[in-house]
């Protein structure tokens, strides 16, 4: 995600999205419509198909509970490639967790 203003995400911030998403580059501009502090963040799109993606936060004993939910109007091939793109963005919300808790962690934040 690249913000497209220099404060950090707050309800109408706009950040734009590359990613790789089975061969193909896919970049979608969110709009952050979500926002309670330690608890909800959420965005939405509209192209190249309507989402609205929701993060919950939840303590969790010594740590946090994410939530991630996406709602979206996926059609034809994207309809179709759904149980491959549900795998593939498991994989980088994972790969995403560990390198946020590698840059906290050589901060000495956690």
């Amino acid at each position: 995600m690249i913000s497209q203003s220099d404060v950090p995400a707050k309800l109408g911030t706009k950040c734009e999205q590359n990613a790789d998403r089975l061969g193909k580059k896919l970049v979608t501009l969110n709009i952050c419509n979500m926002y309670e502090k330690n608890k909800k963040f959420g965005w939405k799109s509209e192209k190249p198909f309507p989402a609205q993606v929701i993060l919950l936060l939840e303590p969790d004993q010594d740590s946090t509970k994410l939530t991630w939910i996406v709602e979206s109007e996926e059609a034809g091939i994207v309809q179709l490639a759904e149980p491959l793109l549900i795998k593939q963005t498991d994989q980088m919300i994972r790969k995403s967790l560990v390198q946020l808790k590698e840059y906290l962690r050589t901060r000495n934040i956690v």
